[in-house]
């Protein structure tokens, strides 16, 4: 095979849990962060921006005036829970110069781009090739209710989680205990969401089902975001369902009460774990939880690595099994279940590296449907959620492509 993109290059794989560690490298990082960039352009010429100017922004009820709120007064003495241990994002946008929404749009862009960076270089870091990563990088951007949402609606912390999240990953990988627990802490002072990461510290690492000594090192790394959490509920307290205070809030909050009710997880997981997961599920709320989150490309990919990476699988397994646990206790199903994004994308390099090795020419067909996968997210500029009907399609013909390509016969291969 000719050297290229397809071929994975540079310094030789080190020692890892699984056999795959390869050193970060600037360059890497470089067409990272420029590919992304490119990707938000794009994304953002074909996404209607929730500005204040628009219908959707005016919509009450929704997350984003309580941040608007935290960020025009003191984001870490906002009473409302859960918001108010979400600090971070506010706190940038108001120290950003030109007003809120410029800085919420900001830090929300920049966020977003460091996400993108952090897919490719964790291809890169695992080994794969620059076309591969490029393949699940578009994959990453192709999930409507993730980064295109992020973009659209950014007054929220949902771009800081999707980026902190691929970027643990990286340093997971890597095995850089303090880059991973830094991450992890500033993450969680996002959202308290990012600390599902803890457990892919030990897990992407682990040779054997328990080693003490790196289960010691994950413990440790996982302090500074315990104690995050713990300040926050400590220092900024709870007052939801006071009146005084709730009198104080903007208009547009107070019209809604009912949703700034007593925050108690045992009420949560009964009103919400039981009643809207369990007693009312359909049809539609299945597909929420499965093909609308990500469509049918990447799970398909991901499928088709089972057979050799069924390890790798058992290794996310922990991290996805927290991420879908949050369906007890929140509603916004698809947006919850983006925090799983990262790891389905590694599955799917695993499943394109397969392709490739079946016949190279499967691997490219795997390359090309992912970047029509990403098309589809521009199709409409205020939609998010997956078209089936255009990704069975997709799948199909990628599928016939790639059983077309495998019968044809080999001829004579380049000398490297």
């Amino acid at each position: 095979m000719i050297r290229g993109w397809w071929r994975p290059r540079g310094p030789e794989q080190r020692d890892g849990a699984d056999g795959v560690r390869f050193p970060l490298r600037s360059g890497d990082i470089a067409i990272g962060l420029l590919l992304s960039f490119m990707l938000v352009v794009t994304l953002l010429s074909r996404t209607k921006l929730r500005t204040e100017d628009t219908a959707e922004y005016a919509d009450p009820g929704w997350d984003r005036h309580v941040y608007v709120a935290m960020a025009s007064d003191d984001p870490f003495d906002f009473g409302l829970a859960p918001f108010n241990r979400r600090p971070l994002i506010p706190a940038l946008a108001k120290a950003a110069p030109g007003g809120l929404q410029t800085g919420f749009f900001a830090v929300s862009a920049s966020f977003v781009v460091i996400a993108g960076m952090a897919m490719f270089v964790l291809g890169r870091s695992r080994g794969y090739s620059r076309a591969v990563a490029l393949a699940v990088t578009l994959l990453f951007f192709s999930f409507g209710w993730g980064l295109k949402y992020a973009l659209a609606d950014f007054w929220i912390p949902d771009a800081a989680v999707l980026a902190c999240i691929p970027v643990a990953m990286v340093c997971a990988q890597a095995r850089r205990p303090l880059a991973f627990a830094l991450v992890v802490a500033v993450g969680a002072l996002a959202k308290e969401s990012v600390v599902f990461a803890i457990p892919l510290y030990y897990t992407l690492n682990a040779a054997r089902p328990f080693d003490r000594r790196l289960a010691r090192e994950a413990a440790l790394v996982a302090l500074p975001a315990a104690a995050v959490l713990v300040t926050l509920h400590l220092l900024i307290a709870q007052r939801n369902g006071d009146a005084a205070y709730f009198a104080t809030l903007p208009e547009i909050i107070r019209r809604f009460p009912e949703l700034y009710a007593s925050y108690d997880y045992y009420a949560l997981l009964r009103d919400i774990g039981y009643h809207q997961r369990f007693a009312d599920r359909d049809l539609e709320s299945l597909r929420a939880m499965t093909t609308n989150p990500f469509g049918l490309v990447a799970p398909t990919l991901a499928m088709f690595a089972l057979r050799r990476h069924a390890v790798l699988a058992v290794r996310l397994l922990p991290f996805v099994a927290l991420v879908y646990l949050q369906l007890l206790f929140a509603t916004d199903t698809e947006r919850l279940l983006e925090l799983a994004g990262p790891a389905l994308c590694l599955m799917a390099m695993a499943g394109i590296e397969d392709l490739g090795r079946w016949r190279p020419g499967a691997g490219w067909v795997a390359v090309a449907t992912s970047a029509i996968a990403f098309a589809f997210v521009l199709r409409e500029p205020n939609a998010f959620a997956v078209d089936l009907r255009l990704h069975v399609s997709l799948v199909i013909a990628a599928t016939a492509l790639c059983l077309a390509t495998a019968r044809r016969p080999r001829h004579h291969q380049v000398a490297e």
